[in-house]
């Protein structure tokens, strides 16, 4: 009798791999938006009760302050899930939440007009790994 092989798609995926990335990708660019969306309301916010000139630093808009807090975190999330599979490792989890957290802190940067490269890294890898290892030690006390 011959042996059926796991179905796969074009390009040698698995479908249940693929399927399983797909439902990773839209939970963590869902769970970013749901972070941007609070973050939008803590600028909404500030900009309701501090005023205009509150967010008007930098030559930086409303629009684009709404902006870069939506799409950073959803970004960092497709990132995240597709490094994914590196959280096995503990170093693995530190680089998904550095992953996580470049675009995040990319669009802060854009919000307040600095935009170096080493900031946004060094900040980037000191939360983003702290919450990559915070994730892998929740995982591994279940």
């Amino acid at each position: 009798m011959r042996k059926t092989s796991s179905p796969r798609l074009a390009r040698g995926i698995p479908a249940g791999r693929f399927a399983e990335l797909r439902e990773r990708m839209l939970f963590f660019a869902v769970f970013g938006l749901v972070l941007g969306l609070m973050l939008c309301a803590l600028a909404t916010l500030v900009w309701v009760f501090g005023g205009v000139l509150a967010l008007d630093f930098e030559g930086t808009s409303y629009l684009g302050t709404i902006a870069a807090f939506l799409f950073g975190p959803a970004l960092g999330g497709v990132l995240a899930a597709l490094a994914f599979p590196l959280t096995r490792w503990r170093w693995g989890a530190v680089l998904v939440g550095f992953a996580w957290a470049v675009p995040v802190y990319t669009g802060c940067a854009m919000i307040v007009g600095d935009m170096d490269v080493a900031i946004i890294l060094v900040c980037a890898l000191a939360t983003g790994g702290a919450l990559g290892l915070m994730w892998i030690s929740w995982i591994e006390e279940e």
